[in-house]
This record gives structure tokens, sequence and C-alpha cells, in this order.
């Protein structure tokens, strides 16, 4: 599976209308439905360090949401043995703090689920990706059933929804473990 996109040699694949209408819908009533905490940071050594609302997914919870079959699948079709290490749900609203970041230091895959039924391109929450110099080398829109398989060590920030937008952004993350 060629990479959608190479940054600095490491590769980030994305892929849209990932699920059938039900499961799609099926995932995004999970999110609505969730319980948050503010409890995610995603750089710790950030200097501008604010918590966003997070729905940590318990191993059982991960393996019963459809994207748990995703991620070993696509991490199977590129010929990687990877198992997820963990998964939550991130919640943006209007002006939640963005850090860019890093996942991990391992050759691992992270997978970056948009659930969100409606979204119009005017609200902004697109992903974008640094490279070696910061500076954005690759940007993917916020559509909704859109999967994001990228290596962990990509430097990559979610941007808030616009003061446009109607609804939270949310995204569903699998992180992987050698």
């Amino acid at each position: 599976m060629k990479p959608t996109a190479e940054i600095d040699g490491l590769p980030i694949w994305v892929h849209d209308s990932v699920f059938p209408a039900h499961m799609h819908d099926q995932v995004y009533s999970y999110c609505l439905n969730s319980q948050y905490v503010l409890d995610q940071v995603s750089d710790d050594k950030a200097v501008y360090r604010a918590a966003r609302p997070v729905c940590r997914l318990t191993p059982e919870q991960a393996i019963q949401l459809p994207l748990h079959s995703f991620y070993q699948e696509a991490v199977g079709a590129l010929g990687l043995v990877s198992k997820v290490s963990h998964a939550y749900i991130n919640r943006y609203d209007i002006a939640t703090p963005c850090n860019a970041h890093v996942d991990g230091v391992n050759p691992v895959l992270t997978l970056l689920y948009y659930p969100n039924v409606d979204w119009h391109h005017d609200w902004g929450g697109e992903t974008v990706f640094f490279d070696s110099d910061k500076d954005i080398a690759f940007s993917a829109a916020f559509k909704p059933n859109r999967a994001i398989l990228f290596d962990e060590r990509l430097m990559h920030s979610a941007r808030s929804p616009s003061i446009l937008a109607k609804a939270a952004r949310f995204s569903v993350t699998y992180k992987g473990k050698l």
C-alpha cells in the first residue's frame, strides 16, 4: 500500500469512507455518549500545557469498536505486526488547546479516525504534520469517516474547530506497540 504522503522518510496513509454508514454512525454515537474528563495533554514537555477533554477506552471498549479491526487489517496489509497499546477519544471545541507532538519513538503506527457525521470544510479541525524543520509538510482535512494511519514518530497537531463550527470535533485514536 503506497503512502498518501511521506515526511522525512516516515509514511502517512489517508483512507476515506472507511466504514459503511451504519458503522460510522455507531462510532459517532459512541463518541457523543461517552464520558469525558479534562485530562489529555499531547506534549508534557510543551511550554504551554493545557488539557483537553478525553475519554480513555479500556482494552475491552477498544476491541468492541470497528476501528480495532481496521487498525489490525491496515497494519497487517503493510506487512507489519503491531498491537493496540491504548485507545481514546479526543473532543475538541472552539479554542481547545492543541500542541504539536510526537506519539512515540518507535516505528509503530498511530490511527486517527474522524467519526463526525457532518462537517463543513470552513469549520477547520484539520490535522497537520510537520517536517524536521517544524514546517507544515502535510495537512489532512477533517472529513467524516476518514482515517489517517501514520508513523508515531511524526510530529503532528490537531487544529481546533473554527468559530463557525456547529459541532464538537471528535477523533478516535488507536496507538500501537511492537
